[in-house]
């Protein structure tokens, strides 16, 4: 088994050059949620060209590529999305967020460190295996989804229920931002709204109408001292709620609003539900003589394919024992591929892989050479050497999930 892994680490150097040029490409190619079209073709013109067995991308835009297994097991699956967030006022940027420079050894453009990084570091993995004539037992999918910022999982959602329902997977490793550690959860979230009504009234008589914005001032109070109670996980913390935006309509100078709505964003940890959230919010209202309507936000959304969807603003939490076997695996697969000893860490923000874990039960971890503090920031990059360790260590970890 030694000599197989020196071989595919062989292949793996043999084509760092086409995973520098692959990830620089990536950042040259816009894609912000429901604009990914353009990204999915690269990508899956790369893995057709690297030999991967069969490509292709479904209906709302996912992307899929698989190396095939030779026996009826269960496939691994690895997993990425496609957008990216927008880039923000371009003159507090190094470079051009969409240029793909390399300087000081690193990669930066939009999208590098979420998750375009790890995206290409991953192709060029499966692609390395293949190449060094390793027979993967079990299938490895290669897999990137649409609209993950959007926060309603509907990329995973599709990829699981529709795209690969008729497949069973064995086990997820996300292309999150982990910085060569392992990520083994994080809190869920949720984006809820309540609202108040009122009557509306001209503002010179006040007393001709009820202000919904008053109304919504003792709620607040309430969701500030509820927010002190939530509950903590051991590992991913402390259950989070906080206030996020207000407005009220009709938002006219000279009229007293009829209706008020402010939104939440509450952060859940393993045990807690969407309709549990709900439901604790309704009758903490109802304990306290307040009147207003509690709601999770919907929104209808479009992805580049035309498909259209109206989705739940709410992505589950995540947390996989630290001793369970998908952990161990990986752990030594990655000391063993780079001479890294990873690190056990929680991601802060959540990811769709939380959604997959949750309905599947399939047992989720995150590796990637992409950083978390640099996402969603201005002269975001990702680290050369970083991305080069993480091919290695994702073809070792293919080798030892699919042999």
């Amino acid at each position: 088994m030694l000599s197989s892994i020196n071989d595919i680490l062989s292949a793996v150097e043999k084509l760092e050059g086409l995973l520098v040029e692959l990830a620089r490409r990536s950042m040259q190619t816009p894609s912000l949620s429901g604009e990914e079209g353009k990204y999915a073709d690269l990508l899956l013109g790369y893995m057709r060209d690297l030999g991967y067995d069969v490509v292709y991308k479904d209906h709302v835009g996912n992307v899929v590529g698989e190396l095939y297994g030779t026996e009826d097991q269960p496939a691994i699956m690895f997993n990425t999305h496609l957008d990216h967030v927008d880039p923000g006022s371009l003159e507090l940027w190094r470079f051009d967020p969409y240029s793909g420079e390399i300087a000081d050894g690193k990669l930066y453009g939009r999208g590098a460190a979420d998750t375009k990084g790890a995206t290409a570091a991953m192709i060029i993995a499966g692609a390395a295996v293949a190449k060094a004539g390793v027979k993967l037992q079990r299938s490895f999918l290669m897999t990137s989804v649409v609209m993950e910022e959007m926060g309603e999982c509907l990329g995973m959602r599709h990829l699981m229920l529709e795209t690969l329902k008729e497949r069973q997977i064995q086990c997820i490793v996300s292309g999150e931002a982990t910085s060569l550690n392992i990520a083994i959860g994080h809190r869920g979230r949720a984006e809820l709204e309540i609202s108040t009504r009122g009557k509306t009234a001209h503002a010179s008589a006040p007393w001709r109408g009820v202000n919904a914005v008053y109304k919504m001032a003792p709620i607040l109070l309430e969701l500030e001292k509820a927010a002190e109670q939530l509950p903590e996980h051991p590992f991913l913390g402390k259950a989070t709620m906080t206030v996020t935006n207000i407005y009220c309509k009709p938002g006219k100078y000279s009229i007293i609003p009829d209706q008020c709505t402010i939104y939440l964003d509450r952060r859940l940890i393993p045990g807690e539900s969407l309709q549990q959230v709900v439901l604790a919010l309704q009758q903490l209202l109802q304990k306290n003589g307040l009147k207003a309507e509690v709601r999770p936000r919907e929104v209808e959304e479009q992805t580049y394919t035309g498909y259209r969807e109206k989705a739940v603003k709410y992505m589950p939490p995540l947390y996989i024992d630290p001793q369970h076997s998908l952990v161990q695996t990986a752990r030594k697969a990655v000391e063993s591929s780079i001479n890294y000893a990873p690190e056990i860490i929680k991601w802060d923000f959540a990811t769709d892989l939380g959604w997959a874990a949750e309905h599947f039960k399939i047992p989720s971890i995150g590796f990637s050479p992409c950083e978390e503090h640099l996402a969603h920031t201005e002269n975001e990059y990702i680290r050369l050497d970083y991305l080069k360790a993480a091919a290695k260590a994702y073809a070792a970890l293919i080798v030892a999930l699919c042999c």
